[in-house]
């Protein structure tokens, strides 16, 4: 009997061994785990890709959103004097803006904060910065450009018999000015009510904000 006891215990101790837990061998579980840690980690985010219309900035064949006048409008005075004199054309020099027309005289918009511009009350700036956040950028420049040109008709007109500069010296007068803003009337012959244009400070450029005429 004790004999046959031992053999049992001896069977018993067998079974053990083996159905007992086995270590990892090879490709583990657990060395595969920490692979795919380690690659997930390396692994870069995906790049983010940001809506290009809405982070456009002025560069060498893009001109500026908002702006753009820069050495011409360092000052509230500068600001009005060089924007009627490019308003009418023959006053004008070249902003040093970037764009696809930098060494051409700047174009008057370039004098306006097309962002907020309010024209006898008519928010203006809102329906241009409506057509940006759609991306509809050339509509948007075709709109301001052709406002630009309706808006000096007038001087135009007026300008091609009397020199400009002369109708800026005798018609431009300034009302109110501070550190950030600034308020002038032009007035020429011919026109139905004098022009009155707000200027604010934007960075180191003097912007209209706001126009007051009578067409």
């Amino acid at each position: 009997m004790r004999i046959f006891g031992l053999l049992f215990l001896a069977v018993l101790l067998s079974c053990n061994r083996s159905t007992g837990p086995h270590p990892a061998t090879g490709g583990s579980s657990a060395s595969t785990g920490s692979t795919d840690v380690k690659a997930n980690l390396e692994t870069s985010p995906p790049k983010f890709t940001p809506n290009k219309h809405r982070i456009a900035k002025a560069g060498r064949n893009i001109p500026p959103i908002v702006g753009g006048c820069l050495i011409l409008c360092p000052t509230a005075q500068k600001a009005a004097r060089n924007f009627i004199g490019c308003l009418h054309g023959d006053l004008c020099a070249p902003a040093g803006s970037p764009g696809p027309n930098r060494s051409k005289p700047a174009p008057a918009h370039y004098f306006i904060n097309a962002r907020r511009l309010l024209v006898s009350g008519q928010p203006l700036g809102d329906a241009w910065h409506e057509l940006w956040l759609q991306g509809k950028l050339k509509e948007r420049l075709d709109k301001i450009g052709e406002f630009v040109d309706e808006f000096g008709k007038p001087l135009r007109n007026i300008g091609a018999k009397v020199p400009i500069k002369t109708l800026i010296d005798e018609g431009l007068t300034q009302d109110e000015i501070s550190t950030s803003d600034a308020t002038f009337s032009f007035v020429a012959p011919g026109f139905k009510s004098p022009w009155r244009l707000k200027f604010h400070k934007r960075g180191i450029e003097w912007l209209i904000y706001s126009l007051e005429y009578r067409p």
